[in-house]
């Protein structure tokens, strides 16, 4: 005779509280409490998010304008710099049409002393600007070299 395989107790549910027996799920003030709870979180975290994505387009504006800069300088340096102070300003090609520049030529004094030591030098301070407008405020990057030709 071959053993009787051993019977496992049947699992009975617990005893249900008075009153709940029938119920499951959660109550109205439950979830307007866990809603309260998800407003109170999100509404700072998009504020956060809001923020992030006017510094990263701010950021990319800078970053355009520095490059456009950078190949301004370069044709700069490339032309034959003025014989006086002044001031230049012209608009970039497209797609940069919403970006502008000025450039200030400024003769310091001490280059001055220094072209009347080397014939043929011409010695310029350059501070080139690029400008453009976001939102309603103008925005610029300045960036300032010197020039020797």
């Amino acid at each position: 005779m071959s053993p009787c395989p051993a019977k496992k107790p049947a699992i009975k549910p617990a005893p249900a509280e008075p009153g709940r027996a029938a119920r499951s799920g959660f109550t109205l003030l439950e979830v307007m409490v866990a809603m309260a709870i998800l407003a109170l979180c999100l509404v700072p975290l998009l504020g956060a998010i809001t923020q992030a994505m006017r510094a990263t387009f701010r950021i990319e504006r800078i970053t355009e304008a520095s490059e456009l800069a950078q190949n301004k300088l370069v044709q700069i340096e490339m032309e034959t710099l003025p014989d006086a102070e002044g001031t230049e300003e012209g608009e970039f090609d497209p797609p940069y049409e919403n970006y502008s520049w000025r450039a200030e030529y400024v003769k310091r004094p001490e280059m001055q002393l220094l072209e009347d030591q080397i014939d043929n030098l011409k010695a310029m301070e350059v501070h080139l600007s690029v400008i453009w407008t976001e939102g309603e405020t103008e925005q610029e990057v300045t960036f300032t070299t010197l020039l020797m030709q």
